[in-house]
């Protein structure tokens, strides 16, 4: 007979995800930038997704696996550094904790996760990952029309430097 404890981090997530929802509560999924993580790093990643602000110790408390603190920081510093979490105080010795916190999707993200979709699933074309998106019909009227500014804003400061640098 199969217990009703979730078994995995995942499981935990979506569980906890259905108990908000079933409450009234607006809970996003995870992110895709933190659903692609190795599942070391994701469970760290979503334990403060879920949790919000945390310390190394309460993340260290709630993983589904016992791992030293110390793999506990080296996991949170990645993370940091990969821009999906952010770090808040923390001194050495004890009694200033740093606290982690789940950051806001920036423009280096942003930046990287549209290279790394152009490598490798259009063969490093931007223009065919914008046909292909345009071609999904998920696209209002005037999201159309702002693209089009954009394009004829990028076009022309193009050919405004190019003309500065052939003078």
């Amino acid at each position: 007979m199969k217990s009703s404890i979730p078994d995995t981090i995942d499981e935990r997530m979506n569980a906890v995800h259905a108990n908000y929802e079933r409450a009234g509560c607006n809970v996003a999924p995870l992110p895709v930038h933190v659903q692609t993580l190795w599942p070391g790093e994701r469970e760290v990643a979503s334990i403060i997704f879920a949790r919000g602000p945390s310390t190394a110790a309460e993340v260290q408390e709630r993983l589904s696996k016992s791992l030293s603190m110390s793999a506990v920081r080296i996991t949170l510093r990645r993370l940091v550094a990969k821009g999906i979490l952010e770090c808040h105080g923390g001194a050495r010795g004890r009694g200033n904790p740093a606290i982690y916190s789940p950051t806001t999707v920036s423009e280096r993200a942003q930046s990287r996760a549209i290279q790394k979709l152009t490598t490798e699933y259009f063969g490093g074309s931007a223009f065919r990952l914008v046909v292909a998106a345009l071609s999904s019909g998920e696209f209002a009227d005037e999201d159309l029309e702002r693209l089009a500014e954009e394009i004829a804003c990028k076009s022309s400061r193009r050919q405004h430097s190019s003309l500065t640098l052939n003078r």
